[in-house]
């Protein structure tokens, strides 16, 4: 402890002979720790903590690579992502979502609003309780379905004055009915950005593998299912689509992705 004093006085007596020498050395130090705890708060915020749902290992993302176009992460056809569903045994959920932007009318001023249409095994899959109501049932997301929708937390708020009455009722969207089933709460985040509301996908208009290339997929493991098995077993039913329909899908594949490391595949090597 004497030794540790003694060097303490004798570093202060040599700052103190050169003045400038010891405000460039403090100087230096209040960077270098500042920009290490600015970027290791980044990396914390970003990159570290869990997804917010249950057991999030097993959330996957589902893209498509067109190696020879330089093509990555692209959306695909509704068709090829039914066909996924019925053919594969990697997945306990999988679920297609398509954003898109609509004009909301009520008896206030019309908006344009962001949408997600989804399937109706988005929610489950992830874990999401509404506040208020209910998710969407199987049989509504199915052609000639009723037309339901459910809204974020913060839309719910802004737009509608987090009336508890709004469930059940109706709105519109670019001129259609849809009656309001939910409510989410108020922390569910799937993405950047903000998605206000979220309605089935319904397949209710025609898809086909040439156009309508607008859907992503989250899909969540079964237990026990790695993702490179998943991968092996997309890679053999996407070789046996491309086989069956060589015009719209030669070249093509899908790619696996952990959820987190899907979200994040943009920052993580900045960070």
């Amino acid at each position: 402890m004497r030794e540790l004093l003694a060097d303490l006085r004798y570093g202060c007596r040599l700052l103190l002979k050169d003045p400038g020498v010891a405000a460039v050395a403090v100087l230096a130090l209040a960077l270098g720790i500042g920009a290490n705890t600015a970027i290791f708060s980044a990396v914390n915020a970003v990159l570290l903590p869990p997804l917010p749902f249950p057991q999030p290992g097993r959330l996957v993302s589902i893209r498509l690579d067109h190696d020879q176009r330089n093509i990555h992460n692209a959306f695909g056809p509704y068709p090829d992502i039914a066909d996924w569903r019925r053919q594969s045994r990697s997945f306990e959920y999988l679920a297609a979502y398509s954003p898109a932007s609509v004009n909301l009318t009520t008896r206030d001023e019309p908006e344009r609003v962001s949408l997600w249409k989804v399937n109706a095994d988005l929610f489950p899959m992830l874990g999401v309780r509404m506040a208020l109501g209910r998710g969407f049932l199987p049989e509504e997301d199915r052609p000639g379905a009723a037309r339901v929708a459910i809204l974020s937390h913060s839309f719910w708020q802004r737009r509608f004055g987090s009336d508890p009455a709004l469930v059940g009722k109706t709105v519109f969207l670019d001129g259609d009915p849809y009656t309001v089933v939910g409510v989410l709460p108020p922390d569910f985040k799937l993405e950047a950005g903000t998605v206000d509301l979220y309605t089935p996908v319904a397949a209710s208009s025609a898809h086909s593998r040439s156009d309508g290339w607008m859907y992503g997929v989250y899909a969540r493991l079964k237990p026990g299912v790695s993702i490179e098995k998943a991968q092996a077993e997309m890679n053999t039913i996407t070789r046996r689509l491309e086989q069956q329909y060589p015009r719209q899908l030669t070249g093509w594949h899908a790619r696996v992705w952990g959820m987190r490391a899907f979200m994040v595949r943009d920052v993580d090597l900045s960070l």
